[in-house]
């Protein structure tokens, strides 16, 4: 087997055909390690299978060794001409900065490369020069190694300007020569003035049609500046004027890298540019923010401006890796421009900027930027906030598309303060509730709910708005109704806060109540945001006086018990529902005697009863008992449901100790079927929880349980049940006589055992076992545990 044949086995799918080939390849290298290396060099420049090529550059890569370099070198680079895989050209790259990059002459190979790639050059073997920019840009990620390289800034400067004179070599390496730009200027001496070739750079890269090479360097440019400093801010300015003077049209994203195409990229990096070298002239203020309100045009449909997320009110491509990033420069521009210049000259700009406004975009981008330039502004300053308000209402007059209104939508809800609480900004706002497009009134809807408070609307204007609000709500979307519900929710606090009885507007509440019925059913109640809007307005709607008697419609669906189950879980609607807990309880009863199965019944019928407790009020009746017979007759499918009436009387015992409701608790035990429900259900938590319970009566006769039943709790008792068991075992002990004394020995051993409490066992029945409580107590359970060890003593001294 020969070097070729081994790399292409190690290439194999099959297991032991590539361990055979590693094997041969790991021989070949201990054999003769020189004549390895060389021909794995033949092998990668050669025009064999490109996998194998590629396997044999990183075997390379990895085995040359210093002595290796020079025949290396000449051999990559003879090969390098005809390689048109941009992935095995980085491969050659990396092999060439392995052995360029180190030994004693550094200089004199950084030489044969420099030489070459002119060469190349000269001959139009761009495949060759593109790897030799590879090269340095691999070489440059270890700057403390160039730095040997005497004069190599000089001495590599030609190298990056004949790729800035390819077209070609650009489009294929704009990434390669960023990196390796920025490791120039970062080896750059530092008390050097801006190097002689820096004019001909600046044409170079104002050349270069391709927008996004000339992102990358006017990106690396930004690197020098904050190093060397430079002319940089001349040549940011010409780029932008440039570039927006252009059809600056989205081209969508990169395949190989995901990165955006077309000018935009260019744009913010310019805008950066400008930004961090502003030499503070104010009389090119005016220019500045103008281009920034071009870079910042949405080019594509306006109606993408809020598609995408309605709940986000930028829901627009904003994001830092979205094609539109220039729209995140500009506002970062606009706030610099107010932290370091006068504020008036920077409103003044705005103000002339407004008359240049001609086309929808050009609109959107102004109403863009004043909207952050508002937030930035600092309250105290009235008079430029008012006039901001003023010139983004204006804007509203102009028969406005859809997306436009809902900017100036997201400015007014973005920028909101008590110092705009101006009648004209209410007046766009109410409007916009009432248009025709879902998407303006939902962003209406949230600007509503930031003004209302201040909006000093009469009793005809805000009862006039329930209807218009109730429409938006229904036609919305799951994802995006609850910011109409919320709006409703404002609206009723600011009713309450006005003195307003509801009942005066005539609209019917149950409407509401419907609506929301109809949103549970289609999974609001899997949506957290819904969820808590939809409750929220119905305990609102409660609060404003309103006849409770909706929630017993609410009921008379399996979707509306549901709902009104959870709006057990807010005891603030307690004092209202109070007087229909018992029919909501038969609504619930009725739809099992259909739905005997439906584990969701049982459920709601659960969160009722215990509803129920929770206002001292306790339905026990045929309700609760029906539950108990049902589970009783339940077969192995329903076990489920059962669980849920399991649950439930585990969680209206507890709530009854809790309370001190003693009473409550008897009455559970004297049901019909409780009894025959606990010796028939091996549920830990029931048993722990009637555990607790005894020891809450001090007696068991409540429980009503037989012998056989009392025995069973050996096997229950376990390492998992609650310390506390241990007590009513022992109440069970005395409760129950009949129990033969084996079995009274067995569950006394197990007490000690469950309470980790072995050392009381083997003191035996005359020792006090108190004495050895202080190991296992806590400064809260010193008591407890005390009376449960005399017990098990006592108990003990019996037999």
């Amino acid at each position: 087997m020969d070097v070729v044949s081994a790399l292409e086995s190690a290439l194999s799918a099959a297991g032991d055909v590539r361990g055979k080939g590693e094997a041969a390849l790991s021989a070949f290298s201990a054999a003769d390690h020189g004549a390895f290396v060389r021909i794995l060099a033949s092998v990668a420049t050669g025009n064999g299978e490109m996998s194998v090529r590629k396997l044999a550059a990183v075997l390379l890569r990895r085995s040359v060794k210093n002595e290796d370099d020079s025949d290396v070198l000449e051999a990559m680079l003879r090969g390098c001409a005809h390689v048109d895989d941009g992935q095995l050209q980085g491969m050659f790259g990396q092999v060439l900065a392995t052995v360029v990059m180190r030994g004693n002459d550094i200089d004199s190979k950084v030489d044969r490369l420099l030489c070459f790639a002119q060469e190349a050059y000269s001959m139009n073997r761009l495949n060759a020069v593109c790897i030799c920019i590879k090269c340095l840009k691999v070489a440059s990620l270890n700057a403390r190694e160039l730095v040997v390289v005497n004069g190599l800034v000089s001495r590599i400067t030609p190298l990056l300007l004949l790729g800035l004179k390819s077209e070609m070599l650009a489009n294929r390496s704009a990434f390669c020569m960023r990196k390796f730009l920025e490791a120039v200027f970062y080896l750059s001496p530092e008390t050097v003035v801006p190097p002689s070739w820096w004019d001909g750079l600046s044409d170079a890269v104002w050349s270069i049609k391709d927008a996004r090479v000339k992102s990358e360097i006017i990106g690396a440019l930004r690197v020098y500046y904050r190093l060397k400093g430079g002319m940089l801010f001349e040549i940011a300015v010409k780029t932008l004027r440039g570039s927006v003077d252009e059809a600056a049209v989205l081209t969508g994203y990169d395949s190989d890298d995901g990165s955006p195409k077309g000018t935009k990229p260019l744009q913010a990096n310019s805008i950066e540019c400008i930004r961090e070298s502003f030499p503070g002239n104010a009389d090119i203020i005016f220019e500045l923010m103008n281009l920034c309100v071009q870079a910042c045009v949405f080019y594509s449909d306006l109606g993408d401006l809020f598609v995408e997320d309605p709940n986000e009110f930028v829901a627009l491509h904003e994001d830092d890796s979205a094609p539109n990033f220039p729209r995140q420069s500009g506002p970062g521009f606009i706030d610099f421009l107010v932290d370091t210049c006068p504020l008036g000259q920077v409103i003044d700009a705005m103000i002339r900027i407004k008359q240049t406004l001609r086309s929808e975009q050009d609109v959107e981008s102004g109403l863009w930027l004043a909207g952050n330039l508002w937030i930035s502004i600092a309250q105290d300053e009235d008079r430029y906030q008012r006039f901001l308000s003023t010139w983004i209402i204006e804007l509203v007059g102009c028969s406005l598309v859809a997306p436009l209104k809902a900017r100036v939508l997201w400015s007014i809800w973005a920028c909101w303060s008590d110092l705009l609480a101006v009648p004209e900004v209410c007046h766009v706002v109410v409007t916009c509730l009432k248009d025709e497009s879902q998407v303006v009134a939902l962003y209406a809807c949230r600007a509503f709910g930031r003004i209302i408070s201040d909006a000093r609307m009469g009793k005809s204007e805000l009862f006039g708005l329930v209807p218009t609000l109730h429409g938006i709500m229904k036609n919305a979307s799951l994802e995006t109704v609850h910011i109409a519900v919320e709006a409703i929710c404002a609206l009723f606090g600011s009713i309450e806060a006005s003195g307003l009885d509801f009942r005066e507007s005539g609209f019917p509440s149950i409407d509401l109540v419907r609506t929301a019925v109809v949103l549970w059913g289609k999974g609001a109640d899997n949506d957290p945001l819904v969820c808590e809007s939809l409750l929220n307005m119905l305990y609102r709607l409660t609060s404003l006086g309103c006849d409770s008697s909706w929630v017993l419609e609410a009921t008379s669906s399996q979707v509306g018990i549901s709902l009104i189950s959870s709006l057990f879980q807010l005891p603030q609607l307690s004092r209202s529902i109070r007087p229909y807990v018992e029919q909501i309880l038969q609504n619930i009863v009725q739809s099992l005697q259909s739905n005997a199965h439906d584990p969701l019944l049982w459920k709601c019928f659960a969160a009722c009863v215990v509803f129920v407790g929770s206002c001292d009020f306790l339905v026990i009746g045929p309700h609760l008992s029906s539950a108990i017979t049902w589970a009783n007759a339940a077969g192995e499918d329903d076990r489920e449901a059962v669980d849920y009436i399991t649950k439930m009387i585990c969680t209206l015992l507890q709530h009854a100790r809790h309370n001190s409701a003693a009473e409550c608790v008897k009455n559970v035990g004297s049901l019909d079927g409780f009894s025959h429900l606990v010796s028939t259900r091996d549920d830990g938590n029931l048993f722990h929880e009637i555990s607790m319970c005894s020891l809450f009566l001090g007696q068991t006769e409540w429980l009503r349980l037989d012998n056989q039943t009392a025995t069973r709790l050996v096997s229950l008792l376990d390492e998992h049940m609650s310390k506390i068991v241990a007590g009513c075992v022992m109440l069970l002990l005395k409760g129950y006589p009949a129990l033969r004394n084996d079995q009274r020995v067995q569950l006394i051993k197990g007490c000690f055992q469950a309470q980790g409490l072995d050392e009381i066992w083997d003191f035996g029945v005359d020792d006090d076992p108190t004495d050895e409580v202080d190991m296992f107590k806590s400064s809260q359970e010193k008591e407890q545990y005390e009376g449960i060890a005399l017990q098990l003593a006592d108990t003990l001294r019996i037999y």
